[in-house]
């Protein structure tokens, strides 16, 4: 009767596999700046119980120089590929790892250079899981690292602390999604 009950429980879920150290563009940790307050506590139980709500890291060419330049000109770039983790189960701080896999198309080609130079890695906690939208609860970080095949590099490793908005900037999009709302309520 054991040997009966042994064969039908499921099996174990595998171990995750480890991506091959060449195809790793970056790692990384990823956590919420002042992730005791009771007001964080709520908004990250708040997203754990929505169904889209996901973490986002995004790997753009160029470090902090190319942020600065990029915001004179109106534009910091355009990211090089990305990774979506769901948030329900999700628990903080939480380690990453972005690979030649994650690249979109149109990167995969560059992927030997742009492990040679300063990467731009941007988290988001997205409270509705869209990558395109911005909530007034999203929680953003940003940091910039230079890959370890880098001659003078340091680890390689990114350390991403995500804050929540401002008040002010809170206040301001929610404002911007009602105005979105009503309009394509209006279609």
């Amino acid at each position: 009767a054991a040997s009966a009950a042994a064969a039908a429980a499921p099996a174990p879920a595998p171990a995750p596999v480890a991506p091959d150290p060449a195809d790793i563009l970056v790692s990384g940790t990823v956590s919420i700046f002042e992730e005791e307050d009771p007001e964080m506590r709520r908004t990250i139980a708040a997203m754990r119980t929505a169904d889209r709500a996901a973490l986002y890291v995004t790997v753009k060419p160029g470090g902090e120089s190319s942020r600065v330049s990029g915001l004179m000109r109106g534009n910091t770039g355009v990211a090089a590929g990305a990774i979506r983790i769901p948030i329900k189960d999700l628990t903080f701080p939480y380690e990453f790892t972005v690979t030649k896999s994650n690249l979109f198309p149109e990167a995969v080609n560059n992927f030997e250079k742009l492990r040679g130079e300063e990467l731009t890695v941007a988290c988001r906690l997205d409270e509705d899981g869209m990558a395109s939208t911005r909530g007034a609860n999203d929680l953003a970080g940003v940091t910039y690292v230079i890959p370890k095949g880098v001659a003078g590099a340091g680890k390689g490793v990114a350390k991403v602390e995500m804050k929540g908005r401002p008040p002010a900037v809170k206040f301001l999009q929610d404002e911007k999604n009602k105005e979105t709302n009503e309009a394509f309520k209006a279609k």
